[in-house]
Parts: C-alpha cells; sequence; structure tokens
C-alpha cells in the first residue's frame, strides 16, 4: 500500500457490517464463503484489526455488485479528487505559464505533477477570490467617499 493513503478502518468496517445484512442477513460464515476469504479475516475487518488491501475492496465490490472506485474512495485508497483529475497542460498552456512550465519540467512522476497542478490551480483560485474581495471592498469604501 502506497504511504499517502489512508486507509478508514472503520470505515471498511462499515461496509462490511452493510454488506454483511444485505447479503447474508447477518451472517459471518456464509459472507465469508461468498467472498472466497477466511472468517478470521471478516473477522477482523469488522473488529478494525487490520487495514484492508485494494484488491480486497475490489473483490466485495465485485462479489456484491457495488461499485469499486465509490468503495475505494470510501474506505480512503483514493479521493474523489484523484478521480477527477485535470488532464496535463498541453504545450501552448505550458509555454503560456511559467509556473506549469517549471512543474512540466521538473522531473517528477506525472502523479506527483498532476498534484503540484492541482495545487497551483487552488491557489490561482483562492488568489482570484481575495482579488474579487479586495476589489468589491474598494467598490464599497468608494461609495462612502
Amino acid at each position: 500500500m502506497d504511504s499517502e493513503h489512508r486507509i478508514d478502518r472503520a470505515e471498511w468496517a462499515a461496509v462490511v457490517r452493510e454488506v454483511l445484512e444485505t447479503e447474508t442477513g447477518g451472517k459471518k460464515e456464509p459472507l465469508a464463503r461468498l467472498l472466497g476469504i477466511n472468517s478470521k479475516t471478516l473477522q477482523r475487518w469488522l473488529s478494525e484489526e487490520v487495514a484492508v488491501s485494494e484488491e480486497y475492496v475490489r473483490l466485495v465490490a465485485r462479489t456484491t455488485g457495488r461499485d469499486p472506485m465509490g468503495l475505494l474512495t470510501r474506505v480512503g485508497y483514493y479521493r474523489e479528487a484523484d478521480l477527477n483529475v485535470k488532464p496535463p497542460p498541453n504545450p501552448l498552456e505550458i509555454a503560456e505559464d511559467a509556473a506549469l512550465k517549471v512543474i512540466e519540467e521538473s522531473g517528477h512522476p506525472p502523479r506527483v505533477k498532476a498534484r503540484m497542478r492541482e495545487r497551483l490551480y487552488e491557489l490561482r483560485r483562492q488568489r482570484q477570490a481575495a482579488e474579487v474581495e479586495e476589489v468589491q471592498w474598494w467598490i464599497d469604501h468608494a461609495k462612502e467617499g
């Protein structure tokens, strides 16, 4: 598991309890058989003793007809932002934007560059909001004078 992922054991236990209720009426052994896992593994998930692997999240989703990406996001393997990442900028965008150019020429892997771009875009949104707020302040105070 990648160190940047923080698996929410309590949320996984909640997922397992939901699956347990809907699939086997709360019975553990039949669910373990359905998933092809040891009942001790199921009990460890329910008691939040271990973090679940991505493979097991996908197995549960596939076996029970649930959305795998939804479950993976819910338990912490992915963030919603990871799933909605903008595509990399095109060469013209890079040429016209000094900050993007620095990021793209950094030599970092694409996933790191994507995070850097998202942070840059967020900073720009924050700056734009602050700028609008400042201009509104000018307008409000110009009315008084």
